[in-house]
């Protein structure tokens, strides 16, 4: 028995862990193992005297009670408490078992074994784990998983109940000007800024979280009894978001104001999910910006179902880019007897389900997902390959050139557009010379530096301007004569008017080109009597239905074959 009782007074002594036998008043009888450095005071000192002198009186009954439960079920209980030590809460966890005929003297009387373990840094490293992975370290606030724990919960609770709730989506307008301008941690404080402000205007029955970059999402439980109600409470909140951050936040020496916009979905019912709920509240956002910014919108079942159409073509395109349905029709450019004398190369999607597509609605999504480099590749290949077949014919003269479209993403976004447009013209055998590259009268105003430093490259290879739909939006006439431009192009809606008052814009037109030297193209001719005053006016090169539609490769081999004859200009 001494044996015995010396190996397990070695293990008691060694172990981490404080040992208290309590009598089931809660009086400590022995104290066991855990040292000194547990408690900060001399743990013996506790024989003999009451729980509540080592635990907190508050906590003292709960403590009791898990005593009494120990004893009443003959079973292990478990507890976590918190104790203070050295002006410092520590958090303990508790183990209590039923002890029996601990004193001989006293066998009747009961005991618990109460072990303490000291698990504060356990749970302070589970609650730093929990933070990065439920909260933005920037901000503090909830970060995306723990929002969308948030909306489950949110979107249950409108389920079972028959309530409303509303999701803000908030997105900054001009942030981006303000991180590039004054750097990353710059950007950073004022993040941590607006979430201050955005919290601060928010109500209750509210959450906010940041979901990332400049993106904000804001919560609003279901407490609303009808649509109606949860609508107005969704805008009375977004416009006092929108008037708190109104205001300028003092950033890196200077003062800026930093708009956002808003985009809200209801939620209701019992179908919606999580991703369409998100879905709905970010396609309402860019509803807002498209409309200006600064300002909120509610979702739109309309303008989602062009959300999914959009994505739908961005789909359809990369497939139909690989499997060739791009195809390439030509609009003849005639003189004033009908000869050929150029075309242009007009991009067709031939979809196997819904027939031919046009190019406007197609080559906005195209322009947004980089696939109009793609295309455009495929449009001048196809250019090239009339050329090398209508020349080997002997169909065209040598004034003859082809019109291909470059867009304004292009210019800005393609930093090979030179060499691209030049080794594909190259590898088809053919000389740039071949080509007149159309672009809008608005792309030169965008960035006179950058593009005429682009243009006068292309030039420089052989290639040749025109400017198309002239006259319909700004340019500025003392940059217009600095810019490598070979030709306007008289745009159809003056066409149609020409017989009335489009006549005086055409004449200011054709005047301006006289002055420039640039030479004059007439689209959209549909009657022989605009043709005729067109003529009349020493315009010599037009297109349009009057002449021909846009027709397929093989379709134009056959037109110019018949015009061949009228393909020498009568000195217009």
């Amino acid at each position: 028995l001494q044996t015995s009782s010396e190996k397990l007074r070695a293990f008691i002594e060694v172990i981490p862990d404080l040992g208290l036998i309590l009598d089931e008043t809660g009086t400590c009888v022995d104290v066991y193992g855990g040292g000194d450095e547990v408690l900060s005071r001399q743990v013996t000192l506790f024989k003999g005297k009451p729980i509540g002198s080592v635990i907190s009186p508050t906590e003292a009954p709960r403590l009791m009670g898990v005593m009494r439960r120990a004893l009443e079920r003959q079973q292990l209980e478990l507890i976590e408490y918190t104790i203070r030590v050295n002006d410092k809460i520590r958090v303990f966890e508790g183990r209590v078992c039923p002890l029996y005929h601990y004193l001989p003297e006293e066998p009747g009387k009961k005991h618990v074994l109460w072990i303490a373990r000291d698990i504060t840094e356990k749970r302070q490293a589970e609650h730093r784990i929990e933070k990065l992975a439920y909260f933005d370290p920037l901000t503090s606030l909830p970060n995306r998983q723990l929002f969308k724990n948030q909306l489950q919960n949110v979107i249950d609770a409108v389920a079972e109940h028959g309530t409303y709730s509303a999701l803000l989506f908030i997105d900054l307008d001009n942030f981006k000007r303000i991180n590039d301008s004054l750097g990353h941690s710059v950007g950073d404080q004022l993040l941590v800024k607006i979430a201050r402000v955005i919290n601060a205007a928010m109500t209750t029955g509210v959450s906010l979280s940041r979901f990332g970059g400049d993106e904000f999402v804001v919560l609003q439980y279901a407490e609303e009894d009808t649509l109606s109600q949860a609508r107005y409470a969704a805008r009375d909140l977004a416009r006092k978001l929108l008037d708190a951050l109104s205001q300028s936040f003092d950033l890196a020496g200077g003062y800026y104001v930093v708009r956002a916009s808003i985009g809200i979905c209801l939620i209701y019912g019992s179908e919606m999910t999580e991703s369409e709920i998100l879905k709905y509240a970010d396609s309402a956002m860019y509803k807002a910006k498209r409309e200006g910014g600064n300002r909120y919108a509610f979702f739109d079942p309309e303008l989602q179902h062009l959300a999914d159409l959009q994505l739908k073509i961005e789909r359809d395109i990369e497939a139909a880019i690989e499997k060739d349905q791009f195809v390439t029709h030509f609009q003849p450019q005639v003189n004033e007897t009908g000869g050929l004398i150029g075309a242009e190369a007009l991009v067709r999607w031939v979809h196997p389900e819904e027939g031919i597509i046009g190019p406007d609605k197609f080559i906005p999504v195209a322009e947004q997902t980089g696939a109009i480099h793609r295309i455009q590749e495929a449009v001048l290949i196809q250019a090239c390959d009339f050329i090398n077949q209508a020349a080997g014919k002997g169909l065209l003269h040598p004034g003859f050139t082809m019109a291909v479209n470059i867009s304004a993403i292009q210019f800005d976004n393609d930093r090979d557009l030179v060499s691209s447009l030049r080794n594909t013209v190259n590898d088809q055998g053919l000389s740039p010379e071949w080509f007149k590259l159309e672009i809008t009268e608005s792309l030169l105003m965008e960035n006179v530096a950058l593009i005429t430093a682009k243009m006068n490259d292309l030039r420089a290879q052989g290639f040749r301007f025109s400017i198309d739909d002239f006259g319909t939006g700004y340019s500025s006439l003392a940059y217009l004569h600095s810019f490598p431009v070979d030709e306007l192009k008289i745009d159809r809606s003056f066409v149609d008017q020409i017989e009335a008052k489009g006549m005086a814009v055409i004449d200011a037109i054709i005047s301006l080109s006289q002055s420039f030297g640039f030479g004059v193209v007439a689209e959209g001719v549909e009657t022989a009597e605009q043709a005729r005053l067109l003529i009349d006016r020493g315009v010599c090169a037009m297109q349009g239905y009057y002449f021909a539609r846009p027709m397929d490769r093989a379709s134009l081999l056959t037109w110019a074959e018949r015009n061949t004859a009228n393909s020498v200009s009568s000195g217009c």
